[in-house]
């Protein structure tokens, strides 16, 4: 090769050999450093994603053995506590079998009876305050919770909202009690409130003669307001006189609907009106006569849609020659123009074409977007397809007075939603359900906890995997157990004897008020609204805030009809709300709720398949149900004594019962230890195998890595070397020019 001056390149493979060499040197110095042959991604990407598998396995297998343990540990603690029970009783057959004789006196029975009734006592102070990790031993668990329902569908990835829309036509059943409420999905008519109008709630005995003498109305429309001030002598009639009269700053208009109800408009369309009263004297008060007010809801229409008014139309029905339309869309006027003979076919297809067809001649300009059909009730429809919010259709002769009649814009349709299904559930009296949509999931809750909801659907939004299979609800788990349930309050008013009924009295201008979840319902009665029933309507209205629902129930052992409030959301913090001064119904509590005894110890490799539920059934401890290990056959001592020698004899039949019963428990919870025992030998033999799995994968082999460690640092001082030898190779060429 020529000497030259330019390029070192032996230096250059040098310099690139010397990096390579210390690239390697590094990476086997991170090695041996970690003691771990993947280091990061790029060291084995195969290897490492099997290796972070096997480590989550792992990981999962780990906790799974504690929990294992854990669920050995409460379970011996069960069976030790048993055993002291058994003791107990042991103590309860020889008091019994000596109270028996007929050799004590009734003195020494009632110090027997005394002992007894101790004994029993202490079983019962075992069964509830006998706790693992905080919890009670003979009340824990979950069970299936028969009262509550959620839909199948996966909360997670495809969690549910108000705003879902559902499958126009697919249904959703809910039992419960024997009873069935069924909804079908179906599109509806759009509605809004209308803001420049109220309308009062109640109606005039006599019209604009009915007397007003006291109270006060208030309207404020565009930033502006007006009070009337009844008094000796007014009625409804001077009332409307000084809303319409020009002193009147809002400008509104009032007068008389043709149910009596004072309808207050505001020409100027500010959007923004509300009237507000007082006054609730009976009779004359002008709350009273007028009621509340509220803005009254009005179809919306689609504006890029009209109907005409005749109705069993066909593409064959004849038209009148002569006779036109103008459709206004978009700034374009097209005029159609029927011929002798002429049909509503022809008609669509000059509409549907943009031009003259047949004996329809189009005049004007011709606009592509417009589109005419005949709906199922017979009816022309016309469309403007560019959606442009301006369409107009008029006619001319008899065109729309005889042919397909005048046009008016179509109702606007909006699809089915979830919050459509929540609401109609809500509304139903003949089950009673509630539905709230729970952490992106659709729950149906029983209020009256029946123990036998179920919920079915063939809907694909709530679960069905295929539209129209029926798919049920499944039912969830509840943790409750003879604990304060947070999520309900009871009244004390119907505790006493006397039910509470819809019609039920309230006290007219008091408040009911109630918070969950940071957010609160308020409600305040008035003459027309002073019933637990209107109280409940409001409740369950889908604008409480809160999203409460109310019944008529019983709450914990009550047997008489309460008023119940419930939280479906289960914020855990339903309360009577600070400004509540309702005092008809007494005052609110949390009731008590009972729940399963089973305990769930759950087993994982961190996959699906290779999990699961090792369900243990303690069961409860109590002197009025001593059941056997399979929870049934219970005996009940709380209703037994040794007063007498039958009694004791009696009792005694019953104790070795008892005793009995509890062994059998204890079987039942040896069994279950040494289930749990055994899982969790399997479990600590997969923890080794895949931590071996995992080493062979990851670890490194330190013999081979010193080695490396040798060449690379031999090759690391050789490239040195060479890499000087280059540079100083080069400098030869000073050489020739001496």
């Amino acid at each position: 090769m020529p000497l030259g001056i330019l390029n070192n390149i032996p230096s250059l493979q040098a310099e690139n050999e010397l990096d390579l060499t210390a690239s390697a040197l590094n990476n086997t110095l991170e090695q041996l450093a970690s003691g771990s042959r993947i280091n990061s991604g790029a060291d084995d990407p195969a290897g490492l994603s099997i290796a972070n598998g096997l480590e989550a396995n792992i990981s999962a297998l780990t906790q799974s053995v504690s929990n294992a343990n854990d669920g050995v540990g409460q379970l011996q603690l069960a069976d030790g506590a048993l055993a002291q029970v058994t003791n107990l009783l042991n103590t309860a057959v020889t008091l019994a079998t000596e109270s028996a004789t007929g050799t004590v006196s009734n003195g020494q029975r009632t110090a027997i009876q005394a002992q007894y009734a101790s004994i029993l006592a202490e079983i019962n102070q075992i069964g509830t305050a006998t706790t693992y990790n905080g919890q009670s031993v003979f009340q824990s668990g979950t069970s299936t919770n028969v009262n509550q329902a959620a839909s199948v569908n996966n909360g997670t990835t495809a969690p549910i909202t108000l705003n879902s829309a559902l499958t126009v036509g697919d249904t959703t059943a809910v039992t419960a009690g024997g009873i069935t409420f069924t909804y079908t999905a179906a599109n509806q008519t759009a509605t809004a409130p209308n803001t420049n109008q109220e309308v009062g709630s109640a109606i005039p005995g006599t019209g604009l003669t009915q007397a007003i003498t006291s109270g006060s109305l208030t309207i404020t429309a565009g930033g502006k307001s007006f009070t009337y001030a009844a008094g000796a002598g007014n009625t409804v009639g001077s009332l409307v006189t000084a809303i319409n009269a020009a002193t009147d700053a809002t400008g509104a208009q009032a007068s008389l609907n043709v149910a009596g109800n004072l309808v207050i408009t505001d020409p100027n369309n500010n959007g923004d009106i509300a009237v507000t009263t007082t006054g609730t004297v009976a009779t004359t008060g002008l709350q009273t006569v007028l009621g509340t007010f509220s803005n009254p809801t009005q179809n919306v229409t689609n504006p890029n849609q009209d109907v005409g008014t005749v109705a069993g139309l066909t593409g064959g029905s004849t038209l009148t020659a002569a006779d036109f339309i103008t459709v206004v869309a978009d700034g374009k006027t097209s005029t159609f123009t029927n011929a002798a003979g002429s049909t509503v076919s022809v008609l669509e297809a000059a509409i549907n074409s943009a031009a003259t067809s047949g004996g329809v001649v189009l005049t004007g300009t011709a606009n592509a977007n417009l589109h005419a059909f005949i709906d199922s009730n017979g009816h022309l429809n016309i469309e403007d397809l560019s959606n442009g919010n301006n369409l107009s259709v008029t006619g001319g002769n008899a065109q729309t007075t005889t042919d397909i009649g005048t046009f008016a814009a179509a109702p606007q349709t909006v699809a089915p939603t979830v919050q459509t299904l929540v609401n109609a559930i809500n509304a139903d009296t003949t089950v009673g359900a509630k539905a709230a949509v729970v952490g992106g999931q659709l729950q149906i809750t029983d209020p009256l906890n029946r123990a036998d909801l179920a919920v079915v659907t063939d809907d694909t939004v709530l679960g069905a995997p295929v539209a129209g299979a029926p798919t049920a609800f499944t039912n969830t788990t509840t943790t409750a157990a003879a604990t304060v349930n947070t999520n309900e309050l009871a009244s004390n008013a119907g505790t006493s004897g006397t039910p509470i009924t819809a019609a039920t009295a309230l006290n007219t201008g008091l408040v009911d008020q109630f918070t969950a979840g940071g957010k609160t319902f308020t409600f305040t009665a008035t003459a027309s609204t002073n019933t637990v029933g209107a109280l409940i309507a409001a409740i369950n209205n889908p604008s409480d805030p809160a999203g409460l629902h109310a019944y008529l129930g019983t709450a914990g052992a009550g047997t008489t009809t309460q008023l119940i409030i419930t939280d479906p959301n289960d914020n855990n913090d339903v309360a009577v709300g600070s400004g509540n001064t309702e005092t008809a119904l007494g005052t609110y509590t949390n009731p008590t709720t009972s729940g399963s005894t089973t305990t769930n110890i759950f087993l994982s490799d961190s996959t699906a398949i290779g999990s699961a539920q090792i369900a243990v059934q303690i069961g409860g401890l109590q002197t009025a149900s001593i059941t056997n290990g399979s929870g049934a056959a219970a005996i009940n001592l709380a209703t037994t004594d040794l007063s007498t020698q039958t009694d004791a004899q009696t009792a005694l039949t019953l104790i070795n019962s008892a005793i009995t019963n509890i062994a059998s428990v204890r079987g039942t919870l040896g069994a279950s230890v040494n289930r749990l025992t055994a899982a969790s030998n399997v479990i600590n033999s997969q923890v080794q195998n895949l931590t071996s799995a995992e080493n062979t994968i990851t670890a490194a082999d330190i013999p081979s890595v010193v080695a490396n460690l040798t060449k690379y640092s031999i090759l690391e001082q050789t490239g040195i070397s060479a890499l000087a030898q280059a540079n100083q190779q080069q400098q030869l060429v000073l050489k020739l020019l001496q």
